[in-house]
């Protein structure tokens, strides 16, 4: 009977890890984009989200959309904490480091003059084009492609290292889950 007992609590585990819940996050322009989904890659829809620095200051909540989706525009520049609550005990929380944010650039506060309208048109040179070295070009879009691409990759390595737990904590519930079965089965026998 205490075999039957560990079957099931493996089992659980197994299950457990199945609605883990995920968020991926990436910069686009001033904007940080969190999306959210569960490890089968449905995504949480409607599920209250928050962001905080590390010292516990709320500056971002509200609800992911219904394609788990989450934005928010950062107005201080340091590592912050984003919490996903989607319910029932299903909570993630991933950090974004403060050289993965948007630049934030202070606008100066500038008075504004009315100046006269000028009529008389100016003629206007155009500009000599710059030249730019091909090789320094693509040197420059590798590395910025390479750190947009950088959260996507850490993502997919953490993801492959916890299927790879969640596999085998599973295929040994399910040996464990097939030997108890046998060993009933032939206890049913002997009787």
């Amino acid at each position: 009977m205490k075999k039957v007992y560990l079957v099931l609590l493996l089992t659980a585990v197994s299950m457990v890890h199945a609605h883990r819940v995920n968020i991926f996050t990436q910069t686009q322009g001033e904007k940080v984009i969190c999306q959210c989904f569960y490890n089968d890659g449905k995504p949480v829809r409607g599920q209250s989200i928050q962001v905080k620095t590390l010292d516990g200051t709320v500056i971002a909540e509200g609800k992911t959309d219904d394609e788990g989706m989450f934005s928010f525009s950062p107005n201080i520049h340091e590592d912050l904490k984003v919490i996903l609550n989607a319910g029932m005990g299903h909570v993630a929380e991933t950090i974004v480091k403060q050289q993965d944010l948007p630049k934030i650039e202070k606008k100066p506060v500038t008075q504004k003059t009315k100046q006269p309208v000028s009529t008389v048109k100016k003629n206007t040179v155009p500009e000599p084009e710059n030249d730019v070295d091909e090789a320094k070009m693509r040197e420059v879009i590798e590395q910025v492609i390479e750190e947009k691409l950088r959260p996507l990759t850490d993502l997919i390595h953490q993801q492959q290292r916890s299927y790879s737990l969640t596999t085998i904590i599973g295929g040994i519930g399910y040996i464990v889950g097939i030997f108890g079965l046998f060993m009933f089965w032939k206890s049913r026998k002997r009787k």
